[in-house]
Formats: structure tokens, C-alpha cells, sequence
């Protein structure tokens, strides 16, 4: 899961800042009324057993989780080392108050899921997500320090430990900074944000379709990783210019509007034509014939990011 804090001038103003107060956190933890979700950290009462579990039950409890147990023994160099208390996740125990829920709908049925990093995808394509300020008429549950300095832009912090499922192997660690500004705080900049991810996710599936043409007119047993080249060059390409999606982000309900957006779309194309050219070779007749049919269905009209042409300027709500 993406744990998420806003950052502030020095330490002192960051700590302060995340603070969450009784109430923000009763509205998170106070799930049960008969029981006291506050409790007491484990230095002020220390479980005896493995049977002793209230702990884990409460906010304070979980701050230094007991999960190992170690039994030294006097005047012996032996020691007991073994599982001591289990601590139960999202969603049997309340997430934290800085991680952000997504509500998805798996075979008909809405579940709620945190939102996580995954190999291969950069915070800001989940973005949205994390910050859900495009909620209207829902329930926001977004981290819940996000709704602090409500009104100013911020900056935030977003950071994961990705690990194989299951096991405590740690594959990789995921950060990003970002600066949010008062116009992606709101409902219509960050609804405007996720759709624009989305362009830029068709794009990439349009790019995968021309290098698999690509692959099948060569041999579709060569070729391998050719697909992952391309994305990976797109995607690369599309980070480094986020800027045009945050400058047309800020022009919404201008006469910028369309202008700019038109400007991140056709970064997004030049992107993936740049990544079909690096992936896909040129240096052989059978080679140049495979890149001419793989570009076709890269670059023809009707395949490219759909584009708004009647409105002049994106309406600020």
C-alpha cells in the first residue's frame, strides 16, 4: 500500500502537519462502539501471551507490533525465537490513517481495495486515486491527512514497499514527491487528471498492438521483449513530460484549455511513435515490411487518442 504524507519547510512543520486529532481518527477506528480503540501502547502494557491479543485491536497497541517473541536463557548462549502476536489487515482492522481506499467492482459486487504500487507503474498513473478529490456525492477515502491545509496547494510524499505476495522478500521500494496544486485539489481537475491517464493507457495499448504486428509479420517466436522495450520507452517519455497534463490541468476553464490538452495528447502520440521506432528495427527488407505494417496501425487516424473538437474551453465547476 502507498503510504502518503504531506511535506512541509523542515521536519518540525512535516510532523505537525500529518498529525491527525481524536476525532479524524475516531471517525477511522471507532468501527465497534463496545470496544476501546484507543487502547494503550504495549511499553505501558506489555501482552504476557500469545492468547493476550487486546493489542492488536487498538490503535495505540499496533504503534510497535509485537510480532516476534525471543526467550533468553541465564547463563546459557541458546535461545527461543518464534512467532508471537498476528495483527489483522485492511480490511478486518481499519487502514492507516494515511493510506487511500479505491472502491472496484469485481464481478458485480463493489470491493474495496487500498491503494498500492505495482512493478512496472508509477505512482503519478494512480495519482487520482490516491488523492480522490473527484468523488462527488461519495464517501472520500482518501488518507485522511490529505484533508489537512485545506484550501493551499501541497506537497506530498508517497512511498510503498513492494514485496512478492505472501512472502517478506522485498522486491523493490517505490517513491515519488509531488506538488498538488488548489486546481488538482478539485473534483474537476483531478476527475480531468484520471481521464487524461487514461488517454495516455490507451495509447500504450495501441503501442503494444503495433509492436505484436510488428512480431507476427518477422516470426512471432522472435521478437521477444520487444513489446516491454516499447512500453517501457513510453511510459519513460510520458513521465519526464507529465508537466503538459499539470499545465493543462491549471488552464481548465480557460481559453488554454483545449490547447494544452491537445498539446499532452500529441506528446503522448510523438511518445509512442518514438518507442515503436527504438523497439522495432529497420535494417532488413523483411524487417522495414513488418515496421510499415505495425506503424499503419500505430499511426492511422482513426486509431489515435480520441480528441474533443466542439468545445472551445473545459467549463470550471
Amino acid at each position: 500500500m502507498y503510504h502518503i504524507f504531506l511535506v512541509g519547510k523542515n521536519l518540525a512543520e512535516t510532523v505537525c502537519i500529518n498529525i491527525c486529532d481524536f476525532e479524524e481518527l475516531t471517525l477511522l477506528y471507532n468501527t465497534d462502539q463496545n470496544i476501546n480503540w484507543l487502547g494503550r501502547p504495549v511499553w505501558e502494557l506489555m501482552p504476557k501471551n500469545k492468547g493476550d491479543d487486546k493489542s492488536t485491536k487498538t490503535f495505540l497497541g499496533r504503534l510497535v507490533p509485537v510480532s516476534r517473541a525471543i526467550c533468553l536463557f541465564d547463563g546459557n548462549s541458546k535461545m527461543l525465537y518464534g512467532e508471537a502476536l498476528r495483527y489483522s489487515i485492511y480490511p478486518d482492522f481499519p487502514r492507516e490513517f494515511n493510506t487511500s481506499v479505491v472502491v472496484k467492482r469485481v464481478k458485480k459486487k463493489e470491493e474495496r481495495y487500498l491503494v498500492g504500487a505495482r512493478l512496472g507503474i508509477r505512482p503519478w498513473r494512480q495519482l487520482d486515486a490516491i488523492l480522490q478529490y473527484n468523488i462527488s456525492g461519495k464517501t472520500s477515502s482518501h488518507a485522511i491527512n490529505l484533508a489537512h491545509l485545506d484550501g493551499v496547494s501541497i506537497d506530498i510524499w508517497v512511498g510503498a514497499l513492494l514485496r512478492n505476495p505472501g512472502k517478506q522478500d522485498i522486491l523493490d521500494t517505490v517513491e515519488s514527491r509531488f506538488h498538488i496544486t488548489n486546481r488538482l485539489r478539485s473534483e474537476i481537475g483531478c476527475s480531468t487528471y484520471a481521464a487524461e491517464v487514461q488517454k495516455a493507457q490507451a495509447v500504450s495499448k495501441l503501442l503494444d498492438v503495433a509492436v505484436f504486428l510488428y512480431r507476427i509479420e518477422l516470426d512471432s517466436r522472435e521478437g521477444k521483449g520487444l513489446g516491454s522495450t516499447a512500453i517501457y520507452h513510453y511510459w519513460t517519455s510520458v513521465e519526464k513530460n507529465l508537466a503538459f497534463l499539470m499545465i493543462h490541468i491549471e488552464s481548465i476553464g480557460t481559453d488554454d484549455a483545449v490547447p494544452t490538452r491537445e498539446a499532452w495528447r500529441k506528446m503522448l502520440f510523438a511518445s509512442a511513435c518514438d518507442a515503436y521506432r527504438i523497439a522495432c528495427g529497420q535494417e532488413t527488407p523483411r524487417q522495414m515490411r513488418a515496421f510499415a505494417k505495425g506503424w499503419q496501425k500505430l499511426t492511422t487516424k482513426k486509431d489515435k487518442p480520441e480528441t474533443d473538437t466542439q468545445e472551445t474551453k473545459e467549463e470550471d465547476v
